[in-house]
């Protein structure tokens, strides 16, 4: 059997399907807010690094495949779920046909989308719960297994992954409920396994403060490790900023004059003025880097060849010369 990951393949017309996928569907859209994801990963820095669009937003033809599959998967789970005589289970916000249940916090600027709201499961008929769909590899639904035997089934998400379980507090504190019903499949739905998880004010708080820290944190987070080959680090998107020498994308959300308001929207300090997503997306010829998202050490504040006000930064062997963007005057995005 041809394996599609490795390069090469052996199969030129696979290997061009693939690439036909990334180009069509790895350019991802940057998120406008924070999600539940966010602030349960250890690395504070990398929340805040992705609210500020730090980097590209790609994905690989495996990561796209993975999604898809998660994707049928819940589709999957849901039906066999709403087979099931006394369940009701919402998937869709019924003010807004077709979009997902969602709520927002931290001012508009976090946002939580749910896989559904469900009563009257058996285990406990009369109680509304949050509802999550998983589809991961099957050594993760092992662990679950093992987690649940060992820690409980309450306690076990909690012990089985970080992250899903902020999500799941976050998701149960924006919503007003206090339980969470947490279901996971192996690849194609062929094996499945469930978790309740009881709603934790505290940790609720907790994760909530977080959100705050990488919306409205003027500075960035410590690393979680100055070793580059940390397992946290390896697989970060914003590696090569974080432990190298790459300049960020350029756009609103890494320019110096940009600040997050309450009401979910950003305020350039610099013309005074509401930046919408695809101004941000576009920024102007003023942008001038956050210092905390240059790789390098600040020099000096100079002049160009035009008497300009440019700022020197020290990366590696190099000098980086932050000044005007003059690629930008022409976009018709910008209205300043």
């Amino acid at each position: 059997m041809t394996d599609l990951f490795k390069e090469p393949t052996g199969d030129p017309t696979l290997e061009a399907a693939m690439k036909a996928l990334e180009a069509k569907e790895g350019g991802r859209g940057h998120s406008r807010r924070v999600g539940g994801s966010s602030v349960g990963h250890e690395c504070l820095r990398r929340g805040w690094y992705s609210f500020r669009w730090t980097s590209p937003s790609i994905m690989t033809a495996r990561g796209l495949l993975a999604v898809n599959d998660g994707h049928r998967g819940e589709i999957v789970l849901a039906d066999l779920l709403k087979a099931v005589p006394g369940i009701e289970l919402w998937t869709e916000d019924h003010e807004k046909p077709g979009s997902q249940i969602s709520f927002e916090l931290v001012d508009g600027h976090f946002v939580g989308k749910l896989d559904g709201v469900i009563v009257g499961i058996l285990q406990a008929p009369k109680t509304a719960h949050v509802w999550e769909a998983k589809v991961v590899n099957q050594k993760k639904v092992d662990k679950l297994k093992k987690d649940v035997l060992k820690f409980g089934e309450k306690n076990a998400l909690e012990q089985w992954d970080a992250v899903y379980f902020a999500q799941a507090q976050m998701y149960m504190h924006g919503m007003g409920l206090t339980r969470h019903y947490l279901t996971v499949a192996s690849p194609g739905v062929r094996e499945i396994i469930s978790v309740r998880t009881d709603y934790q004010p505290k940790m609720a708080q907790v994760f909530e403060g977080r959100a705050k820290s990488i919306v409205y944190g003027t500075r960035a987070p410590s690393r979680i490790s100055n070793d580059p080959a940390f397992f946290g680090c390896k697989f970060c998107d914003h590696g090569e900023t974080c432990h190298g020498q790459r300049i960020p994308d350029v756009s609103c959300r890494t320019c110096a004059h940009s600040t997050p308001k309450p009401g979910g929207y950003w305020v350039c300090e610099l013309h005074g003025v509401e930046t919408d997503y695809e101004t941000q997306q576009a920024a102007c010829r003023k942008h001038r880097f956050h210092p905390d998202l240059v790789p390098g050490d600040f020099l000096k504040t100079d002049l160009d060849e035009n008497s300009k006000e440019v700022l020197l930064y020290q990366v590696g062997g190099n000098v980086f010369i932050d000044g005007d963007k003059m690629d930008r005057l022409e976009d018709p995005r910008v209205p300043f």
